[in-house]
C-alpha cells in the first residue's frame, strides 16, 4: 500500500514538474510604466490567446502554456497610447529589460533568457544598425555634403540588406531556429523571388518545415509560385477613375509596372517620385505604369494622384491583394509585353537599374 501511495505521489510530482517545464514564464520591470495592466497575445494550434497581465509599479509576471517557440506580442503603454512589441515566447524563464519613457528607450527594450529570442535579438540589433547607416547616408545626401555618385551605390546595398539580404543570411545561418521560419514567412509575404524563397525553405531543418509555421510557409510558397518570375501574370478587370474597365491585355506589347499602393502608405508615396522619373525616362520607348490603389476613401485617392502628379492610369481595388496573394503594400509586378512577370517588388535604384537594362536594348 505504501509503495502504491509513493508511486502515485511520484507520478503527481512528475506530472506537475512536466507541466511547469512545458510553459513560459515572463517577468520584467518596465520603467516609466504607469499602467495597471499590459496584454500578451500569441497563437497555439490555430487558436489566438489574449492574456491580461497585472502590473504593479512597473513589475509584472505572466505564465503561458507555451512549449514550442511561437511569435508573441506584448501590448505596452506609451504616451497615452500603446505599441506592439513582438518577441519569441518559448518554454523557460524569460526576462524583459527596458522602459517606455521615450522612443529611444522603446527601441532598447529587450527580452532575454531563451535561445530563440536570443537569435531574434541578434537579428533585430543587426537590422537597426543597418537602418541607422541608411539614415546617416540619407542625411549626407540631403545636405549635399558628399558625392551622391559614391553614396547612392552604398545606400542601395544597405537597402537590399534591410529589405531581404539580412533575413536571408540569418535563415541560412540558423536552419534549426524558429526565427528562420518567421523571417522566411515575412520574405514570402513581401513577394521575394520564388526560387530564392524555396531554396531557403529547403535549407531549413525538416522538423521545422513540418511545424505549423512550416506548413504556413509551404502554403505561401505555393501562392508565390503561381506568380513567380517568368510565369504569366493572372489577368484582371478593374474600373479606372472614369469608370472605364482596365485589363492586363490593354498593355500588350509594353513593359508595364503593376504598382499596388495607397494614399496613406508612406513608403508608397516616397517611391512615387522615382516611379515618375523612370516613367518620363522610358515611356516613349514602351514603358508604362498601372497604379492599383488600395484606398477606401475615393477623395483621398484622387487627391494623392494629383499631389504626386502621376500621369499613368489609376484603378482602385482592395480585394486584388488577395487575388495575387499579396499581404502588404507597396508591392509591384514588372511585366513584359506578353504578360509574363519579369521581376517582383523592384523599388528605388533596383527598379531603375532593371529598366535601364531593358530599354538600353531599344
Amino acid at each position: 500500500m505504501k509503495n502504491k501511495i509513493y508511486l502515485l505521489l511520484m507520478l503527481l510530482v512528475f506530472s506537475v514538474k512536466s507541466q511547469l517545464q512545458a510553459q513560459m514564464r515572463l517577468s520584467g520591470q518596465l520603467g516609466g510604466c504607469n499602467a495597471d495592466s499590459i496584454s500578451l497575445s500569441y497563437m497555439i494550434k490555430g487558436k489566438t490567446h489574449n492574456d491580461r497581465i497585472i502590473v504593479k509599479n512597473g513589475a509584472f509576471t505572466v505564465t503561458a502554456p507555451i512549449d514550442t517557440p511561437v511569435m508573441a506580442t506584448l501590448k505596452l503603454p506609451f504616451q497615452g497610447q500603446s505599441f506592439d512589441y513582438p518577441f519569441f515566447a518559448e518554454r523557460g524563464e524569460l526576462k524583459l529589460h527596458g522602459s517606455v519613457d521615450n522612443l529611444d528607450s522603446i527601441f532598447n527594450i529587450s527580452i532575454t533568457g531563451a535561445p530563440t529570442q536570443n537569435v531574434f535579438n541578434s537579428y533585430i540589433k543587426a537590422r537597426m544598425l543597418l537602418i541607422k547607416q541608411a539614415d546617416s547616408l540619407d542625411a549626407l545626401m540631403a545636405n549635399g555634403s558628399a558625392d551622391t555618385t559614391v553614396l547612392k551605390p552604398q545606400l542601395f546595398k544597405i537597402g537590399q540588406m534591410i529589405s531581404s539580404g539580412l533575413a536571408e543570411q540569418y535563415i541560412r545561418n540558423n536552419p534549426k531556429s524558429h526565427v528562420s521560419l518567421h523571417l522566411l514567412n515575412l520574405l514570402i509575404s513581401s513577394r521575394i523571388d520564388y526560387d530564392r524563397a524555396n531554396a531557403l525553405f529547403q535549407g531549413i531543418d525538416l522538423s521545422l518545415r513540418k511545424s505549423s509555421a512550416g506548413v504556413s510557409a509551404k502554403k505561401g510558397l505555393s501562392v508565390l509560385q503561381l506568380s513567380a518570375t517568368g510565369k504569366p501574370l493572372k489577368s484582371f478587370s478593374i474600373p479606372d477613375l472614369d469608370g472605364k474597365m482596365v485589363t492586363l491585355a490593354d498593355y500588350k506589347g509594353k513593359t508595364v509596372l503593376i504598382d499596388f499602393w495607397a494614399s496613406w502608405c508612406v513608403p508608397c508615396r516616397r517611391e512615387n517620385p522615382n516611379l515618375l522619373e523612370n516613367y518620363n525616362k522610358h515611356h516613349a520607348k514602351g514603358f508604362d505604369i498601372l497604379g492599383i490603389s488600395c484606398d477606401n476613401d475615393v477623395d483621398k485617392w484622387k487627391k494623392a494622384v494629383n499631389e504626386d502628379r502621376l500621369p499613368w492610369k489609376q484603378v482602385r481595388d482592395w480585394e486584388i491583394l488577395k487575388y495575387y496573394g499579396l499581404q502588404s503594400i507597396p508591392s509591384n509586378f514588372l511585366v513584359d509585353g506578353n504578360g509574363n512577370i519579369l521581376a517582383i517588388n523592384l523599388r528605388g535604384e533596383e527598379l531603375t537599374q532593371k529598366l535601364d537594362q531593358i530599354f538600353s536594348k531599344k
